[in-house]
């Protein structure tokens, strides 16, 4: 696995890929927009966490939002009661 340096642009196929790969899970309530936007309160990581692990997640602990200090909480509670 080569890791990026720097962040790049996705191809319109890779983006697709990606898309259809969220899609996949088959979450509820889903309308993607802008991907980095999207993924960045971490909501959609949890969502998709919780198909995968659904003992290990308990969605009631995250808050869709816009807010820098609500989305470090977010992934604050995500890495220390999930992903530790």
């Amino acid at each position: 696995v080569e890791l990026c340096k720097e962040p790049k642009d996705l191809t319109n196929d890779e983006y697709n890929e990606v898309i259809n790969w969220i899609l996949s899970f088959n979450l509820e309530k889903i309308n993607i927009k802008t991907i980095n936007r999207d993924f960045s309160d971490g909501i959609l990581v949890v969502k998709i966490l919780k198909k995968c692990f659904p003992k290990f997640v308990d969605l009631h602990n995250y808050t869709k939002s816009l807010n820098s200090e609500n989305k470090r909480n977010n992934w604050t509670t995500l890495n220390n009661k999930v992903l530790r």
